[in-house]
């Protein structure tokens, strides 16, 4: 009874470590995926705040806007250009 007790206790230390190596390789897996992703969220920013500033609909400062500027074209200045199947026809 001894022996069965003890043989118990070992495979239980044997399952027990088997999860946590396990639950340290994920971790470690896990590890790599966020230097990676954060590798490329670092490399992304610069290009993302430049275009993102430069894309936005306001005038630079100190920029003179003209009329054209303040709005797009007219729905009704488009339509002719689609009715003839657009810009080259």
């Amino acid at each position: 009874m001894l022996r069965a007790t003890e043989w118990i206790e070992s495979l239980r230390d044997l399952v027990t470590t088997v999860l946590e190596t396990r639950l340290s390789i994920q971790g470690n897996r896990l590890s790599e995926i966020m230097k990676k992703l954060t590798g490329w969220a670092a490399t992304t920013a610069i290009p993302t705040a430049i275009t993102g500033f430069s894309g936005q609909n306001i005038p630079f400062p100190g920029a003179i806007p003209t009329p054209d500027q303040d709005e797009g074209p007219s729905p009704a200045g488009l339509w002719p250009v689609a009715r003839r199947g657009g810009h080259g026809q």
